[in-house]
């Protein structure tokens, strides 16, 4: 598969979050996630300048009929059958197209291997930006897409809403809460078939009942590092943290305690706390588990290590939903986890299984 040249970002959804919602041990406020943020109605309106074909939409739409959608941002009115859509992160690229939705555009500062692949391979134009930044305004303005899609509150789309509302509709992916609650969010927010959102979840609840009738009571530690300076676990309100309760595991006693924010920092001294029959560390360009391990007091973690693909543990899409969910069917039964390798196969099982 190809690699990129920027630094991996797991997009404002993982790299800023987790060093801006992980300044302490769970004081930081969460972004809430509101199902009745996620909702839309149609009306009419003008859908915005054209441009090559990107969106699937509704076929039997006409050109000038929008939705109104809320989300945890603001309000946006956003084409029922879009033109020309611009994603500006790897992850909402990655909804979209589990939604039914090609992307004509996708902002990078990831190197996320596996989801550059697969939007290459459907056919979108990979575009390189700086590092939780928007390109310039004017390039913007002069795509002429008529929606714009982004990850959570936090990242650069949430943060120039306004600015980029004015110029297409706009939608903002929220990416804390249960994973079933998001799955649906993502559905609305994009407009997706109910038929497929309702195949997707169907698909990861299958493998998380596999994955539960093999768990053999066992407990998982799930642990990251950012930068080989920063080490964090995923609080219980997290979908990671739903993925993994419901796949019949439990966690140790301290990752089972509520916290606010979207991940807990975990200091030197609370390391050792962390142990468990395995342990799930997830590796990408920002994250490195060898750092995490190769600290005194993690020297004492016995439990079997997992290493896993950060662009699917760390991400809040049904895509990565659907990958961890297969990932602890494969742990649950001794089965090899997905790799850069084998997340192009991935997809194609989600694609066909969903039917998107």
């Amino acid at each position: 598969m190809p690699t990129r040249r920027t630094p991996h970002l797991a997009v404002a959804l993982v790299a800023a979050l987790t060093l801006a919602a992980c300044n302490s041990t769970g004081d930081d406020t969460a972004d809430s996630v509101d199902s009745s943020q996620a909702v839309s109605s149609p009306s009419k309106g003008n859908s915005g300048d054209g441009g090559e074909s990107g969106g699937s939409g509704d076929s039997s739409a006409s050109a000038d009929e929008t939705r109104t959608v809320h989300h945890e941002v603001g309000t946006a009115e956003v084409p029922v059958s879009p033109v020309k859509v611009v994603a500006f992160d790897d992850n909402a690229g990655i909804a979209a197209l589990a939604a039914g939705i090609r992307p004509s555009v996708v902002y990078t500062s990831s190197s996320d291997v596996g989801s550059d692949a697969i939007l290459e391979a459907a056919g979108v134009e990979i575009r390189e930006a700086a590092a939780l930044e928007l390109p310039p305004m004017e390039e913007i303005q002069a795509l002429g897409a008529d929606m714009f899609v982004g990850t959570g509150a936090v990242g650069p789309v949430g943060q120039q809403f306004d600015k980029l509302n004015d110029i297409a509709g706009t939608v903002v992916l929220p990416i804390t809460g249960p994973w079933e609650e998001l799955v649906r969010s993502n559905g609305e927010l994009l407009g997706a078939d109910p038929g497929v959102t309702d195949r997707q979840i169907g698909a990861i609840r299958s493998r998380l009942e596999a994955a539960a009738a093999a768990s053999d009571d066992r407990t998982i530690s799930l642990l990251g590092n950012t930068f080989g300076t920063s080490n964090f676990t995923m609080p219980p309100a997290a979908p990671s943290s739903t993925l993994i309760k419901e796949a019949g595991f439990d966690r140790p006693e301290f990752q089972r305690q509520e916290a606010e924010g979207y991940a807990v920092t975990l200091s030197d001294e609370l390391l050792p706390r962390q142990d468990a029959d395995i342990l799930v560390l997830p590796e990408g360009t920002y994250y490195d588990a060898d750092a995490l391990l190769a600290l005194p007091t993690a020297r004492t973690l016995q439990g079997e290590q997992v290493r896993t693909l950060a662009e699917l543990w760390l991400v809040a899409t049904p895509f990565a939903f659907y990958g961890i969910a297969t990932d602890l069917e494969a742990i649950a039964t001794g089965k090899p986890v997905t790799t850069e390798d084998t997340i192009g196969d991935l997809w194609d099982d989600f694609a066909a299984e969903t039917e998107i």
